[in-house]
């Protein structure tokens, strides 16, 4: 009977061994969801002033569309994590995505400092029958643009009209035009001073004059001639008495025949020569730039000069130049005396290597050449290996040309 017993025992063993094994080898679950969904925004509480904006951050770990919410929407508002502060309190902004939620308390505070308006212009002149102007008006906060609505008003219509910061000139007097915005809660002034004037005004023959101190070409012009004319109300102003004036007598001079003026060459510069009556409403004026220049040549022939000792000098007789002569200029620098001597140290660096450009400058012209320097010598004893001591003396020393290889130079 105990043999029988223990067979049993042994087939039902063998028999839950069956069924542990069924169910070990049947197949995982399908389902590959998360264990769990969460959410977390980049801060849980701020504080940001009145009428400004905050953008919130969330994390997730699904890609399910986060859906923003606040409890307050006259606090502030919530778009896709911007946070829009409207009134001073507090709200709690919610981040929520699959059940999960992440909040950040808001606290808006008062604005730290009043936006400020500024206007393109707060004077303005105009004339009757003239042409309008536009003045831009902007609105900032803390250096930030803001996009303000405007409202436009003229004081008085008859005299100037104003529309969306274009103002029209009506007829002679003042008015006032103001802009008004309201941004941020506040409400932001400010005006424009207008003055309308009568259609009056000169006009000039020329717009600018150009002169040289003397003909040396055949195109300069010492002086020239201009007529001025003024109006008013679109007629020629019978009554106007001209004046006429150089801002700089030492450039040029202007002298007045009635409606005529001739304006002459003094000196090197430039000046403004000014045409102005007095009217009802004031001075009335027009003016014109005035230049005066060295007349520019350029010299055909070489300068080529024999370098001879320290007494270097231009045959300035036989250049022909005009006027009173100041010097010789390389590189813009002055290189020689008001006499043409060349400085003594300039000949040497520049001898015998061949033309190079200078400016020889008088009181009248600038005149552009080409300039060589050679050496020449008084004796013809020099010889390869031998000394002569039958040349004249300079100052430094200075290769010649033309000089036998091995020659030996001495002062």
């Amino acid at each position: 009977m105990k043999r029988f017993g223990l067979w049993l025992m042994a087939i039902a063993l063998l028999i839950c061994s069956a069924f542990v094994a069924v169910a070990c080898d049947k197949p995982k679950s399908e389902d590959s969801s998360h264990a769990y969904t969460f959410v977390e925004l980049s801060e849980t509480a701020i504080s940001i002033e009145k009428y400004s904006q905050y953008t919130l951050k969330a994390v997730t770990n699904v890609e399910e569309e986060i859906v923003w919410t606040t409890a307050d929407e006259k606090v502030a508002t919530v778009e896709g994590g911007v946070v829009s502060a409207l009134s001073i309190g507090s709200t709690v902004i919610t981040a929520s995505v699959s059940g999960a939620e992440a909040s950040c308390e808001v606290t808006v505070v008062e604005l730290s400092s009043l936006p400020s308006l500024e206007l393109e212009k707060t004077n303005v002149e105009l004339v009757v029958g003239g042409d309008s102007i536009l003045v831009q008006a902007a609105a900032s906060y803390k250096g930030v643009a803001l996009n303000c609505e405007w409202t436009w008003t003229s004081e008085n219509p008859s005299i100037a009209t104003v529309e969306e910061g274009r103002i029209t000139p009506v007829a002679i007097g003042s008015t006032v035009v103001t802009v008004k915005t309201e941004c941020m809660g506040e409400i932001l002034v400010g005006g424009i001073n207008v003055q309308v004037k009568p259609d009056e005004h000169i006009v000039l023959s020329k717009g600018g004059i150009l002169l040289a101190l003397a003909e040396v070409n055949a195109n300069d012009e010492t002086s020239s001639t201009f007529t001025a004319q003024a109006f008013k109300d679109g007629a020629i102003n019978e009554g106007a008495t001209l004046t006429f004036r150089s801002s700089n007598e030492e450039v040029a001079t202007v002298v007045a025949n009635g409606d005529e003026a001739t304006v002459t060459a003094v000196g090197v510069g430039e000046c403004i020569v000014s045409v102005s009556y007095e009217s009802e409403v004031g001075k009335i004026e027009s003016s014109l730039t005035v230049n005066v220049e060295r007349s520019k040549v350029t010299l055909e022939n070489l300068i080529d000069l024999s370098y001879e000792g320290a007494e270097t000098a231009l045959n300035l007789a036989s250049l022909g130049l005009m006027g009173e002569f100041e010097g010789v200029y390389f590189n813009e620098e002055l290189v020689s005396a008001a006499d043409g001597k060349l400085d003594s140290a300039f000949v040497e660096t520049n001898t015998s290597i061949g033309a190079f450009p200078v400016e020889l400058r008088t009181s009248v012209a600038v005149y552009f050449a080409q300039m060589a320097i050679t050496v020449r010598y008084m004796d013809t004893a020099i010889v390869t290996g031998e000394t002569s001591s039958a040349r004249p003396a300079y100052e430094g020393d200075v290769t010649a040309a033309g000089v036998e290889e091995g020659a030996t130079l001495q002062h």
